[in-house]
This record gives structure tokens, sequence and C-alpha cells, in this order.
């Protein structure tokens, strides 16, 4: 393989230029994917260098640095690209996902926030936001209103009223009303796809944490049997089950929960990058 691969670089070499900028960039794909990542940064650099007007390359390289989980050069090179292409959605977007992985978290929100006024219909920023509403802190408000514009412009989407319905449950204190609605938009999200797990683990919560205990059971149920990885909906069904007092089903789902606890654990620290993984 590492010879096909070379002998392909040199063609594309051969045919464009050894100075090129598109040279470079084909040399430091070669090179990533024979493993020698830093060799490959290097040729990515050349490229930015010799063609600053393409905003292409420093993403690549970004996601060279991404997969070796080195969000500083990821951030350091997605910053710089940012000042030369400061409207291009692409470049905000893996910013974010950057700062994530530093746990600049007001940073990654902003960025996220920025990535849908360049390119409000792009579904990423939305889902992101979603997955990361605990760091949101004073602009939930900004965020949930991106939800509710993004659910009115797209409203066959089952994913729309599903972050719409967790923006709303992410405000702090308890609000009927409030409740209520979530709850309408998670029904809705269902509807519209009764396949997706996580409406399902969402409304399950809602109905614990409004001690309706069956409900929130069976809810559950359907969670884990349609994403039987997801860990928090185990343990979530496994505090239920206790309360049923339905203790043997309790230890299961508890059971289930420790064990892919431990295979996530074990995963990321044989990927050598601690517990804040951008997924």
């Amino acid at each position: 393989m590492r010879w096909l691969l070379a002998v392909i670089c040199g063609s594309v070499l051969w045919a464009q230029g050894a100075g090129s900028a598109a040279s470079h960039e084909a040399q430091a794909k070669a090179l990533a994917q024979q493993g020698k990542k830093a060799e490959a940064a290097a040729e990515f650099e050349k490229a930015i260098a010799l063609a600053p007007g393409n905003e292409q390359y420093p993403f690549e390289l970004a996601q060279l640095y991404f997969y070796q989980q080195d969000f500083a050069n990821a951030v350091r090179v997605l910053e710089a690209a940012r000042k030369r292409f400061p409207n291009i959605a692409q470049l905000e977007l893996a910013l974010g996902v950057g700062y994530y992985g530093q746990r600049r978290f007001d940073d990654t929100v902003k960025a996220f926030l920025r990535t849908i006024d360049m390119a409000p219909d792009v579904p990423q920023p939305y889902i992101f936001l979603g997955k990361i509403l605990d760091h949101a802190g004073d602009r939930l408000p900004e965020v949930t209103a991106k939800f509710v514009a993004w659910e009115k412009a797209n409203p066959n989407n089952a994913e729309a009223p599903l972050l719409h319905a967790k923006a709303l449950l992410a405000r702090p204190g308890e609000n009927p009303a409030v409740e209520k609605q979530a709850e309408e938009l998670l029904n809705k999200s269902i509807d519209l796809n009764a396949y997706s797990a996580e409406p399902y683990f969402e409304l399950g919560c809602l109905m614990d944490q409004e001690h309706n205990y069956a409900k929130a059971a069976e809810l559950l149920k359907r969670s884990v049997d349609l994403d039987v990885t997801n860990a928090a909906a185990h343990y979530r069904l496994a505090r239920v089950y206790q309360r049923l007092g339905m203790k043997d089903e309790a230890a299961a789902e508890m059971a289930m929960h420790a064990k892919l606890s431990g295979n996530r654990q074990q995963d990321l620290e044989r990927r050598g990058i601690g517990g804040m993984a951008p997924q």
C-alpha cells in the first residue's frame, strides 16, 4: 500500500509541479495515509503559505490535528484562517469543535451560533449545541431562539422539536407550563420519527421528574431498545425500576450501565484524550 501511495503522490507531483500548493496538499494527504502525521502537517503548512486564498487547506490541516486530538494546533490554524475568511461556515464550525476540545465552552457556543448565522440551513451546529446546553449559560435564550427558527423552517424534521424541547428543559428551575410545552414537542418528535432513541429518553426523564414512573419506565425501555449503547439511558431506567420495586430489572440495567461506562472510558484512555472528546 505504501509504495502505491508513493507512486500516486509522485504522479501528482509530476503533473502539478513540485512547488505548487496543490502538490503539497496531495503529498500531505498521502503522508497522512501512511501515518506520517508530522510530515503531512508540514506539507499542509506549505500549501497554505503558497495559496493563502484557499480556505480548504487550513480546514484539511485542522482535520489532521483533530484526528490526533491536537486541539491546540487545530485552533491555531483555524483562528488564523478565520482572519482571512471571516464568513466561511465550515471553518467556524470546525473552530467550535476545536474550542470544545480545549474545554473553552463559551467560545464553543459562540462559534456554533456564528455558524448558524452564516449557514442557517446546515444542521450540524444546531445538533452540536443540543449536546452542550449545560454550557450555554446566559446564551441559552439565544440558542433557544435559533432552535425555534430552525423548527419553523423544518416542520418535518424530527430533530428540530427535540432540540427545542431540550433547550426549554435546560432552563433553571421548574415551570409546569414549560414542561408541558417540552412534552408536546418531544411527542411531536416521536411522531415524526418513531425510531430515534433520544426523544424517548428525554421524555422518559421528564416523566421520571414528574414521578410518573410507570410511563417513564415504558419510554426509557423504548429508548434503550432503540439504542443499547446509551449508558445514561440504562442508568436512568435502573433508577426508575428501583422506584417501581423491580429489583432484578434494576440490577440488570445498572450492570449494563457499568459495562458501557467502562468501555467508554477505556476507549478514551486508549486514544489519550481524557473525557472531553467532541462527538
